[in-house]
């Protein structure tokens, strides 16, 4: 559409396009999660076999999200540091959960 909205970090450099790609992912991860959880079952009942296991994976893909805009938020100080790790550990939260 030829508009992206311009975001600047606490230093006001541009970062635009990782915040469009993190905007992105929110909606699509999501729905890969649900789509690998359907693929794993025999959906004879339900599409998804356990939506609070779903739920718990899908709330620590978009807290993982949420800490890396964070991280890219507030570049080279103790926030980002902290955002860091903190997206770090969700990420792997979120691949033990698709894993189970």
């Amino acid at each position: 559409f030829g508009f992206v909205p311009v975001i600047r970090d606490a230093d006001g450099n541009e970062i635009t396009s990782y915040v469009m790609h993190l905007f992105e992912w929110s909606f699509t991860t999501p729905s890969m999660i649900i789509v690998l959880d359907a693929l794993s079952t025999p959906m004879r009942n339900s599409v998804v076999s356990d939506w609070n296991s779903v739920g718990f994976t899908l709330f620590f893909d978009e807290l993982m999200l949420f800490f890396g805009f964070l991280t890219l938020y507030f570049p080279g100080g103790t926030v980002a540091h902290l955002s860091f790790w903190l997206s770090t550990f969700c990420f792997a939260v979120t691949c033990f959960s698709i894993h189970r």
